[in-house]
């Protein structure tokens, strides 16, 4: 290959120097016959050495420029954290704003809190060797795509990248990193839904020339999904699969247990939106809730004092009236944005478009507009089934794994 390249890029080299040459023999032949024949020698070099050396150097300068071009295109489709954590949120006032985004990993509105599971994830990425799989797991809202977010942050100063594998695109992420010439850590969030993951592993397994890969899989659990990929792994690649055990994501908790994360949500949340932090406090009577639970729990509290003017007694939360306070007010905010489109959208085909799109899954405004069509009020209309699709897109954009909503 080196030998190619070189004759390659030499015919251009050789044709100018040897005009360079004839021109200044020609020219210096007079001069030679005056001054002798060591003139000539040196006027014919003068001639030859200033051609070469420019073309080599733009030879240089145009491989650079390509491998640079191919790098970059080759990393566009891979967004560093997914959507825009700001959209619809950001210097929005509470009344106007989809809470939900608030709640959204990539928005990181509260700050992380340092965690046993990040040392051990970073060192694991450094530690060398060509290629790793992690597995990590937790419960839906624990924290795993947060984790993975501040990964990211850690290992930048490491030298290394972070592409977020988009669902339908892991067959081309390992070329992404190849072509990138930078070590990598490829995220794959709800791995457990990634038909393609098999084939993205192997591909690593199997791949040459590569700088060195780390695939960090998020999932909700280790079950009869991971049962089967290790089973259809072949023995490269169930060798590397069992090198390092599935670290689980455990409860997340302060000194003084929930109260002081609950706490320090309330602040954050209110400080995103501009507005009074109330004093409330939660009462959970589930030990083991999820992080998410807590900040949500937050939310509610800063939305409600903020719905209220900033008046009334301190109120006590539990987990239970979370998700139907926070439904609540994501509704109104339903109503108001599809308003302010033209959209006219009774309550109860509002809540059944949100909840297909939601739980179903849409990585595109055409998958969104397929699904709608088991809502009966939209099965009759393609039109109005992509008026909504588009509606639900600016709800909620995809995320980093290329659905619509996000945990």
């Amino acid at each position: 290959m080196r030998h190619s390249c070189v004759v390659g890029m030499n015919s251009r080299v050789v044709v100018l120097a040897v005009l360079s040459v004839v021109l200044a023999v020609v020219l210096g032949f007079e001069a030679g016959l005056r001054a002798g024949p060591l003139a000539g020698v040196l006027s014919a070099l003068a001639g030859f050495v200033p051609a070469v050396v420019w073309e080599l150097a733009r030879g240089w300068r145009e491989r650079a420029a390509s491998v640079a071009e191919k790098r970059a295109a080759a990393l566009e489709v891979f967004a560093s954290t997914g959507p825009r954590a700001d959209a619809g949120v950001a210097g929005d006032s509470a009344a106007d704003s989809g809470a939900a985004w608030l709640l959204r990993p990539e928005a990181e509105v509260v700050g992380f809190r340092p965690r046993p599971e990040l040392g051990e994830l970073a060192g694991w990425c450094v530690g060398g060797g060509r290629l790793g799989v992690r597995l990590v797991t937790g419960e839906g809202g624990s924290g795993k795509t947060r984790l993975a977010l501040q990964l990211e942050r850690e290992l930048a100063g490491h030298g290394w990248r972070t592409l977020w594998v988009q669902r339908g695109r892991e067959g081309s992420a390992v070329a992404a990193v190849r072509d990138s010439g930078e070590p990598a850590v490829l995220v794959a969030d709800y791995a457990e839904t990634r038909p393609d993951l098999a084939g993205l592993l192997a591909e690593a397994v199997a791949a040459g020339g590569c700088p060195d890969v780390r695939v960090v899989l998020l999932a909700r659990s280790a079950g009869e999904w991971w049962r089967q990929l290790l089973a259809g792994a072949d023995y490269r690649l169930s060798v590397v699969l069992e090198q390092a055990e599935p670290l689980c994501l455990g409860p997340l908790t302060g000194a003084d247990g929930w109260q002081e994360l609950f706490g320090e949500a309330v602040t954050a949340f209110a400080g995103r939106l501009g507005v009074a932090r109330p004093d409330a406090r939660l009462l959970l009577d589930d030990p083991g809730a999820v992080v998410l639970v807590v900040h949500a729990a937050a939310l509610l509290a800063v939305l409600d004092h903020a719905a209220a003017g900033g008046g009334g007694p301190a109120r006590v939360y539990s987990a239970g009236e979370v998700l139907t306070g926070l439904l609540g007010h994501e509704a109104r905010y339903w109503h108001k944005s599809a308003v302010a489109r033209g959209l006219v959208l009774d309550t109860g085909v509002q809540r059944l478009a949100v909840a297909v799109a939601c739980l179903a899954g849409a990585g595109s405004e055409s998958e969104a507009a397929g699904l709608l069509a088991c809502v009966p009020d939209l099965a009759g209309s393609a039109e109005r089934r992509g008026q909504v699709a588009r509606w639900l897109h600016d709800l909620y954009p995809a995320s980093a794994s290329g659905d619509m909503g996000g945990e």
